[in-house]
């Protein structure tokens, strides 16, 4: 079982929002060339983790950490309903894969400090505020030329949620805390996990109730897309 340290070494990025692209197609002369395997890779995006208002030793962090280890096993598959609705996904009765990594939105620590980074709660450069309206309106700009864009995802909030914003789809996620008596409903912290090939796009968000990784998948703002 990995450590918080381990855990938190295999994130990809920390940043304010991260952008999902559609790869490339393959041209005309690459699939005349070889047929290769359908490319496809499963992921977890999470976000504030608030180490150091939440220790590391917190039971919120151990189902967390417990929960993303324990989702891979093998014996886990994607739900075929959720809410006593289909859950529309490609790889709905099929096992979740091992994830090929963690994508961390943001908030990893409270305030990106000395004593957090001393600490080796700080691996990554963290946001010091919320963009401002204008710097949110320019990066929605910018991504009006690019057809391939999925969606932008976004922490900060404390709660999941899939709402648009102009021309794109936005995929908010909740924090790992357990809150509620502060803004988190619920009161759990959740993930999500995301499936993905060139022809589908696949994500749902993860509950995690308890220190010993038992978790559950949360019925609201999933959703498959199809690609093609």
């Amino acid at each position: 079982m990995p450590t918080r340290r381990q855990f938190f070494k295999t994130t990809a990025t920390a940043a304010a929002a991260y952008t999902l692209t559609l790869s490339a197609p393959l041209c005309a002369e690459g699939r005349a060339k070889k047929k290769e395997k359908t490319p496809d890779t499963t992921f977890i995006l999470a976000s504030d983790t608030h180490y150091s208002s939440v220790d590391e030793n917190h039971p919120a962090s151990h189902a967390m950490v417990n929960a993303i280890n324990q989702i891979a096993d093998g014996k886990t598959l994607w739900p075929k309903t959720l809410g006593g609705k289909a859950t529309g996904f490609s790889c709905a009765g099929k096992p979740i894969d091992i994830p090929k990594g963690i994508v961390h939105l943001g908030d990893m620590t409270d305030f990106g400090s000395k004593r957090e980074l001393n600490g080796g709660k700080g691996y990554f450069g963290l946001k010091k505020r919320w963009w401002a309206g204008s710097d949110q309106q320019q990066l929605l700009d910018a991504t009006i030329p690019y057809s391939n864009i999925i969606g932008l995802c976004h922490g900060y909030s404390h709660a999941t949620g899939l709402y648009k914003k102009d021309h794109l789809r936005i995929i908010r996620c909740n924090n790992m805390g357990w809150e509620i008596k502060h803004g988190n409903k619920d009161g759990h912290g959740s993930f999500a996990i995301i499936h993905a090939d060139h022809k589908h796009f696949n994500l749902m968000h993860i509950d995690c109730i308890a220190a010993d990784g038992t978790f559950r998948f949360r019925p609201q703002h999933h959703f498959p897309i199809s690609l093609t």
